[in-house]
């Protein structure tokens, strides 16, 4: 093969896999494969990622194939947050994800529940410091909201659940 022809090929095939690989979620899944759910879990990153920065960590395990698990970290404009997503299978054998994404914000819980989460509707508290509130409009997505150092911060932990419409078909 001619030296020209070779490059352009490699070429290819590096732009080819770039563009299949947009979160490094999709670089995890094509090392460590997992049965079922890749185009689902990939979706989620995508969704949550967006064009931000990022990186992910899939530690090795003993878990079947049929479970995926990663902690990522996101570099928004004005802060980081901790992003980890599990995908497992449930006794019908379809696909659910579970996402939580943790960050802090320099200033006391009371501000953030009213400047972004005063929508949301409050369901209890998990201690003195922490309250628990859920989206109106998305029930499946709660906020965990903690007052932490002497209460000028505030530790935001959002969970949300996924639902995938892929059957997993043990082989």
């Amino acid at each position: 093969m001619n030296k020209p022809l070779y490059c352009s090929v490699i070429g290819l095939i590096l732009c080819a896999n770039t563009a299949l690989a947009t979160t490094s979620i999709d670089k995890l899944l094509q090392q460590q494969p997992v049965k079922n759910c890749q185009q689902s879990i990939s979706a989620i990153a995508d969704q949550v990622v967006k064009s931000n920065k990022h990186r992910f960590h899939r530690p090795e395990s003993a878990f079947s194939l049929a479970q995926f698990s990663a902690l990522g970290v996101i570099e928004y404009r004005d802060r980081n947050s901790h992003l980890n997503i599990t995908t497992t299978t449930n006794t019908d054998g379809r696909c659910e994800s579970i996402v939580t994404e943790t960050f802090v914000v320099p200033h006391p819980c009371i501000t953030a529940r009213e400047e972004v989460f005063k929508k949301w509707q409050f369901v209890g508290k998990l201690n003195a410091a922490t309250l628990v509130l859920i989206d109106r409009g998305n029930p499946e997505t709660y906020a965990y909201l903690s007052n932490a150092v002497d209460g000028s911060i505030c530790l935001i932990s959002t969970k949300f659940f996924v639902k995938h419409d892929a059957v997993f078909a043990p082989s």
